[in-house]
């Protein structure tokens, strides 16, 4: 026996026709009438159709539709829903299910299992044949992308996907402890960090801050920071793009516009960062003229997603609002933090996914229009997609979760590893974009694989009131009296970089030091300065006599060759009456200098008067010489 139909809803009257009753949407489900009514009229009537099988043939306007179908979808009840939905055609029970926790499913996989064509050439308003869904299938609650691909409406994935089983991966789950090797910065961001604070500020030019927040530091810059700051670089991202000490400099100076003076406590300097990144408001930022162009959203499209273009002539609005990613981001940290466990990315972002979350930076209406990634082909899983005009992917459709959501949150996770909230896991990421013919990864952050929160990470997030307590460093060193040598014993990572900075290791505990090696790398006087008030700060502040003579020894020689003169040497013939014209006019004698081996010297400046002068005595002026 064929199975009862039961309508959705049980109208007061079923006898009359629902949309011939008078239907009231109540307070909490009128969201849907906005969303509704950003349809057209032809297509609420197919949503219609879609939803319950019936066309009216009775005018109705918009409102009325919007309403209408408000009303079918407020469901109190999984009775309800279950109702509505076992209703519906298997076709479209299926596609259903398939999209209401994912993006996008395929449409090939569902002509296949059914029989059928989904899309067909129609004419529309305009008289142009485009491809669109058979309306007798009931499958405008959907919309196609690239013909290959469906897609829910947002407002139907919303009511179906809350009524639905939940599918596996809809929660974030933990996973196994990853493979290789593990990066932390937990343990040695108290030396490092108030290092790096010392020593970028001259590496950022005047009026250059805002370049520093887009590109960072070239290479040479880094190598140089990294040999005063002792910040270990990540085992793999270094290699794709991603520096620590750019990480931290960027970040910084987006947030406060300035690098701050060595914080006395580095600890609660950082947990202060972490939580105006996530929790304070952003009302600080606009009262801070060098930095409140990067308010809102700016921050992560700058630095965390500078694999992503803006299309010409657009710029990321400047909204003073908190990115929707950073408020996920809260959430996923606090689920992380209660299991004390490792997560993988990839499966945080299935959950996000699932959950219809976006996870982006700026409106998703302008994201789809502006935001673009340079390649021509990208591979996603068994699909590939291709863009055969433009070399350009719009960070939307099938290719915006691989283009943005999985970039975003590994920046965000290395980002927090810096600062050591999370220890990570890495892995040589794919090369699924090709672009001018040769493969890439998508983006710098590509490798990470798996993230953890760290005791102290707890303890930055306001999970922990316990700070976890640190190693006192036991150190000596020992400047020897007589000679250019200095014993270091224990841990004190700030001295013995400064140590490597001046001078040559001997075995484990000795360093050599000479005037070569205490200037080494040093391009001005003010270095050298600096590196012995730092030897006096971190070796002995009452340096002996050697100790001293060296230092005013280097400072002596320092630039004293740093300002040549630019000058023409030329040697002078065996004739006695040339060398007479030189000895006796006061003139050219005042312009030269002799010099050995019967030459003569004269300033560039002043060649131009000396060929002037020879010119009365005969003497020819080459022309070509200037």
């Amino acid at each position: 026996m064929a199975k009862k139909k039961v309508p959705p809803l049980n109208p007061s009257n079923t006898d009359i026709p629902l949309y011939e009753q008078e239907l009231t949407v109540r307070p909490e489900h009128e969201w849907m009438l906005l969303a509704l009514n950003e349809f057209t009229l032809e297509k609420l009537k197919h949503i219609y159709f879609s939803l319950t099988g019936i066309k009216i043939t009775k005018p109705l306007n918009k409102a009325f539709y919007c309403k209408l179908i408000a009303y079918i979808l407020s469901f109190d009840t999984q009775e309800q829903f279950d109702s509505l939905f076992s209703n519906l055609p298997l076709l479209v029970q299926d596609a259903i299910s398939l999209t209401a926790f994912t993006d996008y499913s395929k449409i090939a996989d569902l002509e296949k299992k059914h029989g059928v064509v989904l899309l067909t050439k129609q004419k529309n308003q305009y008289y142009y044949e485009a491809l669109e869904f058979d309306h007798t299938l009931r499958m405008d609650l959907f919309v196609f992308s690239n013909e290959r691909f469906l897609a829910f409406y947002k407002i139907f994935r919303i009511v179906f996907s809350r009524w639905l089983p939940k599918p596996p991966g809809y929660f974030l789950s933990t996973s196994e402890p990853p493979l290789g090797e593990i990066w932390s910065n937990a343990e040695d961001l108290q030396d490092s960090l108030p290092l790096l604070f010392t020593a970028v500020p001259p590496f950022i030019p005047r009026n250059e801050t805002y370049s520093i927040i887009k590109k960072g530091f070239n290479k040479t810059d880094l190598k140089k920071l990294r040999a005063q700051t002792g910040l270990k670089a990540f085992p793999l991202g270094t290699s794709f793009g991603v520096d620590p000490i750019n990480l931290v400099v960027r970040v910084v100076l987006a947030l406060y516009g300035t690098i701050p003076k060595r914080p006395a406590d580095i600890d609660e300097w950082i947990r202060t960062l972490i939580q105006r990144f996530l929790f304070e408001d952003l009302d600080f930022l606009k009262q801070m003229k060098r930095t409140d162009y990067l308010c809102g959203g700016l921050l992560e499209h700058l630095v965390l997603t500078d694999h992503i273009s803006v299309v010409s002539s657009h710029n990321v609005p400047n909204n003073f609002v908190r990115p929707p990613c950073r408020e996920q981001l809260k959430e996923i940290l606090t689920a992380m933090m209660h299991s004390g466990k490792w997560f993988e990315v990839e499966t945080i972002r299935a959950s996000l996914e699932a959950q219809g979350i976006p996870f982006t930076f700026i409106s998703e209406s302008y994201e789809s229009w502006n935001l673009t990634v340079k390649g021509s082909t990208l591979i996603k899983g068994t699909d590939t997609f291709e863009d055969r005009y433009s070399d350009i992917f719009k960070v939307a459709g099938p290719v915006r979760d691989s283009l943005l959501r999985l970039p975003l949150l590994q920046a965000y996770f290395y980002l927090l590893a810096v600062f050591g909230i999370v220890e990570i896991a890495e892995k040589v990421p794919a090369k699924p974009l090709t672009r001018n013919g040769k493969q890439y990864q998508i983006s710098p952050y590509d490798a990470l694989t798996h993230a953890r929160i760290t005791d102290y990470g707890l303890w930055c997030l306001g999970a922990s009131k316990t700070k976890p307590k640190r190693t006192v460093e036991q150190f000596e060193a020992i400047a020897d009296q007589e000679l250019l040598l200095i014993t270091f014993r224990g841990k004190s990572l700030e001295r013995r970089l400064y140590l490597e900075q001046i001078g040559e290791r001997m075995g484990d505990e000795r360093f050599r030091v000479s005037e070569a090696s205490f200037i080494r790398d040093c391009t001005k006087k003010s270095e050298i300065e600096s590196r012995i008030q730092q030897f006096k700060k971190l070796i002995n502040p009452q340096p002996s006599p050697r100790w001293e003579d060296l230092f005013s020894t280097v400072l002596a020689r320092s630039g004293l060759f740093s300002n040549p003169y630019d000058c023409y040497l030329f040697t002078l013939p065996s004739d006695p009456r040339i060398k007479e014209v030189f000895t006796q006019d006061i003139r050219l004698r005042s312009l030269t200098i002799r010099a050995e081996g019967n030459r003569l010297v004269i300033y560039r400046n002043d060649y131009k008067r000396f060929l002037k002068i020879l010119s009365e005595y005969g003497f020819t002026s080459p022309k070509d010489i200037f």
